[in-house]
């Protein structure tokens, strides 16, 4: 063998070798690519899950606070609307007092001898 032959050797085994690497290249890009679109595909149908699990929750717990609302919400406005009739109750009877204390003191000056009516005129 000459120079000539091993040169044509190296030119066949360098392009055989070269059709390999680009064979190579091609089915691992072809492998990433499938590989890419099924955890595509996978992570769609994992946001679809969370996506469908999310509008579930939280359309169960509006659903919860409208109970919660509607439950709650008329004791406590029970609790308020009493709270505040108390308040004006209380505000009544302290004026229903004072015009009974008024009444007492007129009558004891109408009742009690002339002494005493003129003592509580004198210190009212």
């Amino acid at each position: 063998m000459d120079k000539k032959d091993l040169e044509a050797i190296s030119q066949i085994v360098n392009s055989a070798m070269e059709g390999v690497k680009r064979d190579l290249r091609n089915e691992i890009f072809d492998r990433m690519n499938a590989f890419e679109e099924k955890m595509s595909d996978r992570i769609n149908v994992f946001e679809e899950k969370m996506t469908d699990r999310t509008n579930a929750f939280e359309e169960k717990m509006l659903d919860r606070m409208f109970l919660f609302e509607q439950d709650y919400g008329k004791k406590i406005d029970a609790i308020f609307d009493v709270a505040v009739m108390q308040k004006d109750k209380a505000q009544e009877m302290y004026k229903n007092q004072e015009k009974f204390g008024i009444q007492v003191d007129n009558l004891d000056t109408k009742v009690f001898d002339l002494d005493q009516r003129v003592f509580k005129l004198e210190h009212c």
